[in-house]
Order: C-alpha cells, then sequence, then structure tokens
C-alpha cells in the first residue's frame, strides 16, 4: 500500500481527514472507535446503534429476510409494545393485526387470574384459563336449559348475584310446598380438543342451601355420558349426592373426583376423552320455602 493513502488512513484514525464515503472491498478497517451511521444515529465500540429519531431496517434484493440472532444462550430483546401487521400496537404488549397467531408450544399466564374470555369458541362460551386449565361455568350457564322432570316440579326458579362478597351469579330454587320438589337444570357440556386427563377434583360445583337437613333443601347432581350404554342416566353422582351446606346458609363446594368421572361410573360411560359430550342435571330439591342455590361449575383437567 503506498505510502500517501496509509497517510490518509492514518489522518482518517486521528479525525484530522474527512472522506465523503470510503469502500472498502475485503479485508478490515482497524483502530477506528466509533463508526457513524450516517442519517441514522451513532454506532459504539459494543456494536449498539443508538438513533436521533426513528430507525428503520430494510433488507434489499428480493424476498429477502431480516434476521436477528444472539449467540449461545444470549436472548433477542425487544422493549416496549410490539405491533405485527399495525404500526400502533397501543396498550398491548404484543398486537398482532391481519392474519393469525401460531404457538407450537404451551402458553402460560403469569397467575389464576390472567385468563382469556371469549365471546364464541369454546363449547361453554365461558371462560379458558391457561394457568391452569379449567372451564368455567357462571350462571345463567350458556349451554344449560331448564326442565321440569313431570313430577313435584313446583316452584319458582330465578338467577341472581351475591353481591360484593364474591359477585357470583346463581340460580335460586324455591317451592313452597309441603314436600320436596324440584327443577332440572341441565348442561351439555363437550371436553375440549386439548383434554388428556381429569385432575384430582375434577368437577367442582358452588352451592349453597337454606338449611343443612336434606329434608328440607338438597342438591343432586347427575350425568349422560352421550353415545355410551344408550346414554343411560347415571345414578346420582356420590360426589354430588342429597348436598346440603354445612353451615345454614353459607356457600360451599360439591367435588367430583377424576375417579368418578373414569372408572367409577357404570361400564362403558366413562368421560375423559377429548371431543367428548356429556350432560349435566343439577337437579335443586326444596320445600316450605327452603333455598338451593347453585353458582360456578369448574371442570379441571390436564393437557
Amino acid at each position: 500500500v503506498s505510502s500517501a493513502i496509509q497517510t490518509q488512513f492514518s489522518n482518517l484514525i486521528d479525525g484530522t481527514t474527512a472522506f465523503t464515503s470510503i469502500d472498502v472491498n475485503g479485508g478490515s478497517v482497524t483502530g477506528i472507535t466509533d463508526l457513524a451511521v450516517a442519517d441514522g444515529g451513532t454506532g459504539t465500540s459494543t456494536g449498539s446503534i443508538t438513533g436521533t429519531g426513528a430507525l428503520t431496517f430494510t433488507a434489499g434484493g428480493t424476498d429477502q429476510n431480516v434476521t436477528l440472532t444472539p449467540s449461545g444462550t444470549g436472548y433477542t430483546l425487544l422493549n416496549g409494545n410490539v405491533g405485527i401487521g399495525t404500526t400502533d400496537p397501543g396498550a398491548y404488549k404484543l398486537n398482532v393485526n391481519g392474519g393469525g397467531l401460531k404457538v407450537s408450544g404451551q402458553i402460560t399466564a403469569g397467575s389464576d387470574s390472567n385468563v382469556i374470555t371469549t365471546a364464541a369458541g369454546l363449547v361453554d362460551g365461558s371462560k379458558l384459563d391457561f394457568a391452569t386449565p379449567k372451564l368455567v361455568l357462571q350462571a345463567e350457564y350458556p349451554t344449560a336449559v331448564l326442565k321440569a322432570d313431570g313430577t313435584s316440579n313446583n316452584g319458582i326458579l330465578t338467577a341472581s348475584n351475591t353481591g360484593s362478597t364474591t359477585w357470583m351469579n346463581y340460580y335460586n330454587w324455591q317451592s313452597s310446598q309441603a314436600a320436596l320438589n324440584d327443577y332440572d337444570i341441565i348442561v351439555r357440556l363437550t371436553l375440549p380438543p386439548d383434554f388428556a386427563s381429569w385432575q384430582t377434583n375434577a368437577l367442582v360445583i358452588d352451592y349453597c342451601t337454606q338449611t343443612i337437613a336434606a329434608a328440607d333443601n338438597k342438591l343432586e347432581v347427575f350425568l349422560y355420558v352421550e353415545g355410551q350404554s344408550g346414554d343411560t342416566l347415571n345414578a346420582t353422582l356420590s360426589g354430588a349426592s342429597a348436598k346440603v351446606s354445612s353451615v345454614a346458609a353459607t356457600w360451599t363446594t360439591a367435588t367430583i373426583s377424576a375417579t368418578e368421572l373414569t372408572n367409577a361410573l357404570p361400564a362403558g360411560t366413562d368421560w375423559n376423552s377429548a371431543n367428548t359430550t356429556a350432560v349435566l342435571i343439577l337437579r335443586p330439591s326444596s320445600m316450605s320455602s327452603n333455598y338451593v342455590r347453585i353458582g360456578d361449575v369448574e371442570l379441571n383437567y390436564n393437557r
């Protein structure tokens, strides 16, 4: 290399000579601490680029990618809110517009309170909790109908809310008759496609009776499994047979175990496979205006 060119590069490094452009074909240039980025900011010795305004990276050529690759076990970090297909992600940490979102792995929420609520798309129309897989039915249940079984069905069935204690919706059944009268709340449920097995406490039902005596008021739960054993009605589920509050007029839960939904039902009527449908019958019984109240129904399962 000529001494003139060497002198020019030496002056460049010292900052005494300015060039509008330099083309380097092969080899390397050393001795420059910071390399400026024209019209976009400054480069640093650690490889960072700090803009004086918005930064735009655009690939050249045809159908070329822009790739960000960390080294070793490093991360690709995106601060602030991220928009895909939108220039304004708003308050969302990730805002995807104009296309679908595909996740091949597991989605984990930060806590049990982080849920996705859908207007449609789930069999029960309510909410799907990613932190602890479960379906939660909240009165009045989206897939429920009301039906008299034909005998002793006199009474009043209404819906209300517990108020500021829990704000839970519930059904309220009361009969003024001198003997127990009942009414059926019938719910069709289809297990989701990602269902693998039941959690130990598979079915949990919130309920409340005015007295602690089954002779005054009680809740019973029955189950049909569609397409199995001629859809014969199972005997009352033992986990929810003649249920009453342990303390009068106090909310409690009836829990039906995974064993009962898989092994303890009559032969051929197990309910433990994805996309299978069952009919859950909640039957409150009341006399002398003692109420029975039924709130949330939770289905707890594993993926």
